[in-house]
């Protein structure tokens, strides 16, 4: 149990601070997501589309935070699949470029799917 909480932590911090240096000015997730989406609202240069993709994307995320929480939850391996697999579709389609820096987050959620499956009966 206690390796599955670490597991989601890292999880967590990777859907967060996944990055990459641009002009030695680092750029993350959260940024985009939190920051710089919201700023392309306020400024009006974003589509009907483009603004369900981000609502989308916020709930499967704020879904992922509350993971740990849910672990004796009777839904949490169903959870477990299918907000990150819809996190993850909401950013291929919102901005597809971002799955290349959610490698290392599939990697992990892989892995967590694969712990919860032997130690979640």
């Amino acid at each position: 149990m206690k390796k599955i909480v670490v597991l989601l932590m890292v999880m967590i911090a990777l859907s967060l601070f996944a990055g990459m240096s641009i002009n030695q000015n680092w750029f993350f997730t959260y940024q985009f997501e939190f920051i710089d989406y919201p700023a392309i609202i306020r400024a009006g240069h974003s589509n009907m589309r483009d603004n369900l993709l981000w609502g989308i994307l916020l709930l499967a995320h704020f879904g992922i935070f509350s993971l740990p929480f849910l672990i004796n939850g009777r839904y949490f391996k169903k959870l477990l699949l299918w907000l990150p697999i819809i996190y993850l579709l909401a950013y291929l389609l919102f901005q597809g470029e971002f799955i290349i820096l959610l490698i290392p987050f599939i990697i992990i959620w892989l892995i967590t799917i694969k712990v919860a499956k032997r130690s979640i009966i």
